[in-house]
């Protein structure tokens, strides 16, 4: 970066924003990136502003690379209202589409008319389909941890905890020896959602507490 450049940033303010950072298939380069930004003193005038769903790399790297009182979670009703507003102005787009819900992956796999009628047809058919194979995804080493966790969050009295579900994670009841294990406990509590990823998100302004990522989650687990 040349002096000239180095100089107007000194003197200004510069905003960059980086929207919908969880759809990033490269997000460990995307936050070595961020860190080599922030770190940077000629850097200090740009003004980072980072927009993305509570995945667990970002929940667990972001608060220590722009500082935790910088991590803000948006209205949901706000946000939902929005949504709504997007997905049927889309849908009034797009007709056929109605009740079909096309995720990125899948369309990124599609490349002719055929493979898209394949995908189509394999879509879930409703909210239950849809949640019942996020549960069959879960990989089958946290299977056991990961029902646990969701029967903790259907039943609980009160949203856990971050700190709290992780040790609902470290504590064993399908096997003898039963109870608390510290050596099962997790280095890093972020990684809680690497267990029910879709189900269930970190509600920042609430002290970190763990909820289920809608109401249907909770009628549909119970």
């Amino acid at each position: 970066m040349s002096d000239l450049h180095t100089d107007k940033i000194k003197r200004w303010l510069c905003p960059l924003d980086a929207y919908a950072l969880d759809e990033s298939t490269t997000r460990v380069t995307l936050l070595e990136w961020m860190n080599d930004l922030v770190s940077r003193p000629e850097l200090r005038g740009i003004q980072l502003i980072c927009i993305s769903r509570p995945e667990h790399e970002f929940m667990r790297d972001m608060p220590s690379l722009i500082n935790e009182g910088n991590c803000l979670a948006p209205d949901k009703e706000s946000v939902n209202a929005d949504i709504r507003s997007y997905v049927a102005a889309q849908l009034s787009k797009r007709r056929d589409f109605l009740n079909k819900n096309l995720s990125q992956d899948l369309l990124e796999k599609i490349r002719t008319k055929s493979a898209i009628k394949k995908a189509l047809e394999s879509f879930p058919k409703n909210l239950e389909e849809t949640y019942r194979r996020m549960i069959q995804r879960i990989p089958a080493d946290l299977e056991k941890d990961a029902i646990r966790l969701l029967q903790f969050l259907v039943h609980s009295k009160r949203p856990p905890k971050l700190v709290e579900a992780k040790e609902v994670i470290a504590t064993q009841i399908e096997y003898e020896p039963r109870g608390f294990d510290v050596e099962r406990r997790l280095i890093c509590e972020m990684d809680v959602l690497n267990y029910c990823s879709s189900l269930a998100t970190v509600v920042y302004k609430t002290n970190k507490e763990v909820h289920l990522a809608h109401f249907s989650v909770k009628e549909y687990l119970l």
